[in-house]
């Protein structure tokens, strides 16, 4: 994979030899597979079957007959208990989602006009709709409902729920050390049973715990946005906010790490002509995972036809108010 982390220990430097920074022609196949097997993985993991899926989907035919009435008209008064009317304007209790449910979240936490990327309810960002890819709906996929055809266009993502897909690899993991035991976990539901999500957009709050951890995990993720500002609205960045709180009365050691695949040309399958570079930008308290395409700029015409493609650009993993301890590790 071609992948980098932003660790606290050590560093190794990236073999030329290997393919780590060069993904062999067999990458978008591999990718594609990983992709389902790991929402295979994830429905399996919550108690969710492909069966139970659609079943699920299939069971609540949409359909709007007999909700009009010719003729009908609404009364002035309307008879409404004033209790009810009152609860209206009382603020509510935040709703929290946990084990079945959590695989069917998918909360937009990218700027307007930026494309598109979801928090998944364990916590991990999914979907990636930002290779301007031409599709319809989240999953351009076509359902039968009673006798007819459903697009996306026409709701098939609603008849059918769509799961979690990642098109590259991307996480977030933690390793505990407390006198002589210690654990690493992957911030999702590959590393946690007890995770919780709660929504209260545009952040949402994704909580990991562990009876046999001595710390909990808080994520709160998030896209700028502030009302009548697009600008401030539009960035394309996703901000992942981590909070580690020791439950215990003992002294605790934590590292917190991130990987990033260099998604560059990915989807056009264009990756396994040019050359891929991961570099790392320091600049004041911030360090920065940079992933870009190198384009020969005394190439030929064939060279620039690359940067025509619908998925070129570059992308990053930063930490913010980085300090000495930060590392980068090229695997």
């Amino acid at each position: 994979m071609n992948k980098k982390e932003l660790n606290s220990k050590k560093t190794i430097t990236c073999n030329s030899n290997s393919d780590c920074c060069t993904p062999n022609s067999k990458v978008e196949e591999n990718v594609v597979h990983n992709s389902l097997v790991q929402r295979r993985d994830f429905m399996k993991v919550m108690g969710l079957g492909l069966v139970g899926l659609t079943t699920l989907g299939l069971s609540h035919p949409l359909s709007a007959t007999g909700i009009l009435q010719e003729g009908y008209k609404i009364p002035i008064n309307k008879n409404l208990d004033p209790a009810w009317i009152k609860s209206l304007y009382q603020r509510g209790t935040p709703e929290t989602y946990t084990g079945k449910e959590l695989v069917y979240i998918g909360m937009p936490v990218g700027g307007i006009c930026a494309g598109q990327v979801y928090l998944g309810g364990d916590g991990k960002l999914w979907l990636w709709d930002i290779f301007n890819d031409t599709k319809e709906g989240i999953v351009d996929t076509t359902h039968q409902l009673n006798g007819r055809k459903v697009r996306a266009r026409d709701g098939s993502n609603y008849i059918v729920p769509v799961t979690q897909e990642y098109p590259f690899d991307q996480g977030f993991a933690i390793k505990v050390k407390q006198n002589t035991k210690s654990w690493v976990r992957e911030l999702s539901y590959k590393g946690f049973k007890d995770i919780t999500f709660k929504g209260q957009y545009p952040v949402g709050e994704v909580n990991f715990k562990d009876k046999n951890l001595p710390v909990t995990v808080k994520l709160k993720a998030f896209s700028p946005f502030i009302p009548l500002d697009v600008k401030s609205s539009s960035y394309p960045a996703t901000i992942m906010h981590y909070t580690i709180t020791n439950t215990t009365d003992k002294e605790v050691t934590c590292e917190l790490s991130g990987w990033l695949e260099n998604a560059a040309l990915h989807i056009s399958g264009s990756a396994s002509e040019v050359q891929l570079k991961n570099s790392i930008v320091k600049k004041g308290n911030t360090s920065a995972l940079f992933c870009e395409a190198l384009i020969d700029e005394n190439g030929s015409e064939l060279d620039f036809k690359f940067k025509d493609k619908r998925d070129y650009g570059n992308m990053s993993l930063t930490l913010l108010n980085a300090d000495e301890s930060v590392k980068a590790i090229t695997q």
